[in-house]
């Protein structure tokens, strides 16, 4: 099993997978304007693999995309379905080669989904999830109602509901979550109910009531579109429903459960924590800047800065981190700040720049 995290892995990891099928291709579509796709999907079709879309029947402000794109997916011999109207959304993204290979996601096939948004996907080809989501692809193409078969596939509205309030509850020390809008009363109460029992809880985007007890913060760097829970550092929950009543109970919507000792959950904690420190980074300088002080830490501006890749982030918080807190040494943070300045000109000198007020704020250190 392999995590896929957005922006970072991008969309190559799709694209090889659709260009190396050999028989079949099944794809669930909710938004799409990635070319390169598409362009995968036709070329599939001339080799002689079954390609098989499940399009949505609608989307917020979507839909003549969506029908423009079932017309030139038919006319390049694409089988096309089109989801039933039965539930608000069907919001499943998810593509399966050969019955052998699943890709399941939180983001859509669209450039601000997978270039300018924080999103992730598992790639798997455990035997038992695939050929469930191939029943569930099966049943939704037919408009055929699905009973679910796997207790640890999450699947709105079928199971989503019961199966997320238990994994919420099973928390014994911490709760890691990125979601766009946390607004289920049942959910809520939850969360709460395992902060007042000790539990760490802190959310990375909106809780849609204040709370006391449940720490919560905007993702400032960048968009937020992704449903995912880290539990204990080695149980995680990744999908695309948040949990707010209308995606746990009238929309069509998939994710999965992973347990203990398989790797993509710690990598997953791993990167809830980068964003997290990040977030901090972000939320002090702001800070010092509306108190009007010139000052800002230096590896704090560097780090956050725009254009920086992801694995460079995540390969320099750590250290940041252990600087900040200095280690019992007075000199780790102007040791680091040299190190990254080297890095910076290096940067620039290679064709990238800096935002001008994050240049700013550097010559004013």
């Amino acid at each position: 099993m392999k995590l896929l995290t957005q922006p970072g892995d991008g969309v190559n990891p799709l694209v090889n997978a659709i260009n190396s099928a050999a028989t079949t291709v099944d794809i669930a579509i909710f938004r799409f304007d990635r070319k390169e796709v598409e362009r995968a999907l036709i070329n599939a079709v001339n080799r002689g693999v079954q390609v098989r879309a499940l399009i949505a029947c609608t989307n917020r402000g979507g839909e003549k995309r969506l029908r423009d794109l079932e017309t030139r997916l038919l006319g390049a011999g694409v089988m096309v379905a089109r989801t039933a109207d039965d539930l608000v959304r069907y919001h499943a993204k998810y593509v399966i080669i050969d019955r052998s290979e699943l890709f399941l996601l939180a983001f859509n096939f669209t450039y601000l989904d997978i270039e300018q948004s924080r999103s992730f996907g598992i790639i798997t080809r455990n035997k038992a999830v695939v050929e469930e989501i191939s029943r569930l692809f099966e049943m939704d193409m037919k408009r055929q109602p699905y009973t679910a078969g796997l207790d640890w596939l999450v699947v709105s509205p079928t199971n989503a509901r019961a199966a997320l309030a238990k994994f919420i509850k099973g928390a014994k020390k911490e709760l890691y979550i990125y979601d766009p809008n946390i607004s289920d009363p049942e959910m809520m109460r939850a969360l709460e109910e395992r902060r007042k029992n000790g539990v760490e809880v802190r959310v990375l985007g909106r809780f849609s009531r204040h709370s006391d007890q449940i720490e919560s913060a905007k993702l400032h760097n960048m968009r937020l579109h992704t449903r995912l829970i880290l539990r204990d550092g080695s149980h995680a929950f990744i999908g695309s429903q948040s949990l707010r009543r209308v995606e746990l109970d009238r929309r069509r919507a998939l994710g999965t459960r992973l347990g203990k000792a398989i790797p993509s959950a710690s990598r997953a904690r791993h990167d809830a924590r980068l964003d997290a420190a990040l977030e901090c980074a972000s939320a002090q300088r702001r800070h010092r800047i509306r108190q009007g002080q010139r000052r800002v830490d230096s590896w704090k501006v560097q780090i956050i800065r725009p254009g920086r890749t992801h694995r460079a982030i995540r390969c320099a918080v750590p250290h940041a981190e252990r600087a900040a807190r200095g280690d019992g040494r007075p000199d780790a943070i102007s040791s680091l700040t040299q190190r990254i300045r080297a890095r910076r000109r290096s940067h620039v000198g290679s064709g990238g720049r800096a935002a001008p007020h994050v240049q700013r704020l550097l010559r004013r250190r």
